[in-house]
């Protein structure tokens, strides 16, 4: 279980990513559970972050596009 041998960063960085996940999700269930917060609302919530989420992705695709853009013109 404990060694001394170093591990990759990729191994690590999966790590990471995988504890956090379970952090949120582990927070998330106890919030429904704890306060009594309805599944539809939890839901809600859910479905509101992954929309903030993909509009961020989309700005961000479309900075970079333009930035390129603007690169190829002065070249």
């Amino acid at each position: 279980m404990f060694t001394f041998k170093r591990r990759s960063d990729k191994s690590k960085t999966r790590s990471v990513i995988v504890v956090s996940m379970l952090a949120g999700l582990s927070f998330i269930a106890l919030a429904i559970i704890g306060w009594d917060l309805p599944v539809e609302k939890a839901m809600s919530f859910f479905l509101a972050c992954v929309a903030l989420l993909a509009v961020l992705v989309l700005a961000a695709f479309l900075l970079v596009a333009a930035i390129n853009g603007v690169k190829r013109l002065f070249k």
